[in-house]
């Protein structure tokens, strides 16, 4: 189930062609009222904002009549927060759209499996943010104002703290980021997506 017509026909016709893949019909909500995928589903691939929707309402419907399919995502979103935030809400498996065939089809099985799957670049994505301490509270603050391009002075303005403590806050910045200026430290948020809210429509 996929938002983007020509993604959903081209899931269609790559896993149709897969030996042993019995496709279902989709789990879409205009298909079925309850929006859950048909009895005797194991996996569900779907976009980003249909498979929350679909993990929302069988969480809720949960201890009645909820399926027990488990759900892959198949999504371009690829920041750190929004692979967290999926798993957190229950999925399955993560691939984000730009790997291969063969990707896909390796991320569907092990599903199937009851094995957690998470694509190359998806991987790569969750080990850099790895590799740093998380920021403080008044770090991010002073991080987020830098991305929208407040000098030191204006962002100690913003924040009522001293402009020493802005070039505090962004020494730890840069060490935790491993940025070594302003730019590489907002290019670090963005990729990690620190200032997204996860479910946010990009």
């Amino acid at each position: 189930m996929h938002r983007e017509p020509f993604v959903a026909a081209g899931l269609v016709d790559m896993l149709g062609r897969q030996d042993d893949f019995t496709l279902a019909p989709s789990p879409a909500p205009a298909g079925r009222q309850d929006g859950l995928a048909p009895s005797g589903t194991d996996v569900v691939v779907a976009d980003y904002e249909a498979a929350l929707a679909l993990l929302a309402i069988a969480q809720g419907q949960r201890g009645r009549h909820a399926g027990s399919a488990r759900v892959l995502i198949l999504s371009g979103r690829e920041t750190e927060s929004e692979i967290r935030h999926a798993f957190a809400c229950g999925a399955h498996g993560y691939h984000i759209l730009g790997g291969t065939s063969d990707q896909l089809f390796e991320g569907v099985r092990s599903v199937h499996r009851g094995v957690r799957y998470v694509c190359p670049v998806a991987a790569c994505r969750l080990a850099d943010s790895m590799t740093g301490r998380g920021l403080t509270g008044r770090e991010s603050d002073v991080l987020r104002l830098v991305t929208e391009g407040c000098c030191n002075k204006t962002v100690a303005r913003r924040l009522a703290i001293a402009p020493d403590t802005v070039k505090t806050h962004m020494k730890a910045i840069f060490q935790k980021l491993e940025a070594n200026n302003r730019t590489e430290a907002a290019a670090v948020a963005e990729r990690r997506g620190l200032f997204k809210q996860p479910g946010a429509r990009l």
